[in-house]
């Protein structure tokens, strides 16, 4: 009968565990936190769209986008979705592609 033998994993797969492991760890974001994250999401797109608009048509704008927001249960089911890390990711996002990606 052979003895079964112990082989470590090595540095790579222990790496990656410890990477997701951290990954999965990310304190979820709070309702408020959610409709700021709305807001630059908006406040990007009004960029891209209409770079000329003013600033009571960003206001009217962000006010839709909640209020669509606000019946939409993907964006009510944020709070249980979006980690504290993404949140940091999107808040530095310069365009609405970038906010997208760090959601993904």
């Amino acid at each position: 009968m052979s003895a079964l033998r112990f082989r470590p994993l090595g540095r790579a797969p222990l790496g990656a565990l410890v990477l997701l492991s951290l990954v999965g760890c990310s304190p979820l974001i709070d309702e408020r936190r959610c409709i700021e994250l709305l807001d630059h999401y908006t406040d990007r797109l009004i960029d891209q769209a209409r770079p000329g608009a003013s600033n009571g048509e960003r206001a009217k704008l962000k006010s839709l986008a909640r209020e669509k927001a606000r019946l939409d249960p993907e964006f009510r089911a944020c709070p249980q979705r979006v980690t504290e890390a993404a949140f940091e990711c999107a808040s530095r996002a310069a365009t609405s592609d970038e906010i997208e990606r760090c959601l993904l």
